[in-house]
């Protein structure tokens, strides 16, 4: 998958993972809205809940994929 400027889908998530660490969001939630799998067994204790997940994404700025017009991939 590419954005209408060419870019890769690996350049968006390098790029959504800098925005996430800039935005302060701990790695434990990083890893939960990127589907990894925990990095520990103390990380398996407890869940990072949807909730959560919501409230940090919101931290984040808004990703313009496309503009208006173009045509979209």
């Amino acid at each position: 998958m590419a954005d209408p400027k060419g870019r890769s889908q690996p350049w968006l998530e390098t790029s959504l993972q800098n925005n996430i660490m800039e935005a302060g969001i701990p790695l434990r939630i990083l890893d939960a809205i990127q589907g990894q799998a925990p990095r520990t067994v103390a990380e398996t204790y407890g869940e990072v809940t949807m909730t959560t997940m919501v409230s940090e994404i919101a931290k984040l700025p808004f990703y313009k994929l496309h503009e208006e017009g173009d045509a979209q991939r």
